[in-house]
């Protein structure tokens, strides 16, 4: 009996595990990934809109002084091309988007070169596949 016992509270534990996540993450998904569905329903105007309302660990990065004594912010790129900071993410409808991609700082630097101290936001429309 102690062993259905052990076994009923390891799955209840598990359950209170898989119903507890954490606000911003993705179930059965890549977390650093939004999808056009995913922004479609959270309803929002545009592209810092969705991503703050879906994801807003991506937009509360830690700031870095760099050499100059200037901060440095994430960058965004639409549709591969440079675009501007976190704040230009506001010009990008959210209905023309097609996924959004969260880049770290390694990862970034290693596919756009060096200067992506925060990491890259890379914001992909419908028109650009």
């Amino acid at each position: 009996m102690p062993n259905v016992r052990r076994a009923v509270i390891l799955v209840v534990f598990g359950l209170a595990g898989c119903v507890s996540m954490a606000p911003g993450t993705v179930r059965g998904g890549d977390s650093s990934v939004l999808l056009r569905e995913q922004i479609l329903e959270a309803g929002q105007a545009n592209a810092w809109e969705a991503i703050n309302h879906l994801r807003p660990l991506w937009l509360n990065r830690r700031s870095i002084q760099s050499v100059q004594n200037r901060e440095t912010d994430l960058v965004v790129y639409l549709d591969n091309v440079r675009f501007g900071s976190s704040e230009s993410l506001l010009q990008i409808p959210a209905d023309v988007i097609e996924r959004v991609q969260m880049f770290d700082t390694t990862a970034a630097s290693q596919r756009w070169g060096p200067g992506h101290s925060q990491g890259v936001i890379a914001v992909y429309t419908r028109s650009s596949d």
